[in-house]
């Protein structure tokens, strides 16, 4: 989903809190900064910069068809997990073949009526069914459990926790009264849904989109909730500050949604400052991450997590109609779908679009035979 595309969806801003952790100087000084107006250069080609761009033909099998990917997760056996913006869950091997279907859609205890996000254990699909995280197993097909999530917000986001917990982000809080008053968006949930722990605070303007993504080994991260703009890494029992991203004079003041914006969300999201940073990935050797930036624009960012040294190209609002993103990453590999080309039809996919497509023909791919899972490991900077 584009940042053009986000000031479509409802919101809800508020401020929060900090319940049972210390993340104000600390947290800044305990993650490592990046700056990456000033420690990346901007490219108008990404092909360039690419080590090797590798394809993963999905079969022609109607179990694994599936729409726009909000979501994408790689477990430890290579297997990949799709969940799509209409509620598809798909899982696939490797090799891009149907592996099975992991859980069936109705009311009895081992199915679910919603998605509203996914996430994986060792073991575990995790599915966040309104207020239910339930768990379906990989091995075995028959065994599954829920639990009952003890928070009153409407919870819109997953990840794992220690002895079969997991974490529960809420975008928006239980009482609409509570926007920018004091609340705690993060919960720490025990195997049986009880609710243990609040965390992080956040003081401006949230959606209910991309607030946690999965990185190499499985590791999850909890995108900045304000605008000290700080990753969180989810541990098994708190969150860990990791990144902090400088946007040095361009970072969107504090509170600026409340104060300069008059809580406009087109005057936030257009202004000339870098706001929203989200969807952090890492391999062993690099970092990804985007942010809306000025004039609502689409921006991304490529670290050499050894050098600190990157690139960054962005897409002008509106300028993309077949988004292709970064949706997961393991200790090898970007992940990101690329679409089925269709003749006659004008793709406006951005430039990420345009260096996969690049990198397709150089070896000989039909675009037009897709969608492909692709997978992309970048130089070193």
């Amino acid at each position: 989903m584009r940042f053009s595309e986000i000031m479509q969806i409802p919101f809800m801003c508020s401020l929060f809190l900090l319940c049972g952790c210390s993340a104000g100087d600390d947290g800044e000084t305990a993650a490592v900064t990046l700056a990456p107006l000033q420690e990346t250069e901007e490219t108008e080609d990404l092909f360039p910069y690419m080590e090797r761009l590798e394809t993963i033909e999905i079969d022609d099998d109607d179990r694994l068809l599936f729409s726009d990917a909000a979501k994408m997760l790689t477990d430890k056996e290579g297997r990949i997990f799709v969940l799509d913006y209409a509620g598809n869950l798909v899982a696939m091997n490797p090799d891009g073949t149907f592996f099975r279907r992991m859980a069936n859609r109705g009311r009895a205890s081992n199915e679910y009526a919603s998605i509203m996000d996914i996430a994986l254990t060792d073991d575990d699909l995790i599915i966040l069914d309104g207020q239910k995280a339930r768990f379906f197993s990989i091995p075995d097909p028959g065994r599954s459990r829920y639990s009952d999530i003890s928070v009153e917000a409407p919870c819109d986001a997953v990840a794992p926790a220690g002895e079969g917990g997991v974490w529960l982000f809420s975008a928006f809080p239980a009482d609409v009264r509570m926007a920018g008053q004091t609340d705690s968006p993060l919960f720490l949930l025990d195997k049986d849904g009880n609710h243990t722990s609040s965390f992080i605070p956040r003081k401006d303007c949230t959606f209910s989109i991309s607030n946690i993504s999965q990185s190499c080994g499985n590791t999850y991260y909890l995108r900045p909730q304000d605008n000290r703009h700080v990753f969180y890494r989810l541990s098994d029992a708190v969150p860990e500050p990791a990144y902090r991203i400088d946007f040095g004079e361009k970072t969107i003041p504090d509170r600026y949604y409340y104060e300069a914006a008059d809580e406009d969300i087109m005057k936030y999201m257009t202004s000339d400052y870098y706001k929203l940073p989200m969807e952090l990935h890492e391999t062993s050797s690099h970092l990804y991450f985007r942010a809306a930036g000025p004039e609502a624009s689409d921006c991304m960012f490529i670290y050499d997590r050894e050098t600190h040294r990157g690139i960054r190209w962005s897409d002008a609002a509106g300028s993309v109609n077949f988004p292709v993103r970064i949706l997961t990453s393991d200790s090898d590999w970007f992940y990101a779908v690329f679409p089925e080309t269709v003749p006659g039809i004008d793709a406006r996919g951005g430039l990420l679009y345009d260096s996969i497509l690049s990198g397709l023909e150089s070896a000989g791919k039909d675009p037009a035979s897709g969608p492909y899972i692709v997978r992309i490991k970048f130089r070193r900077f």
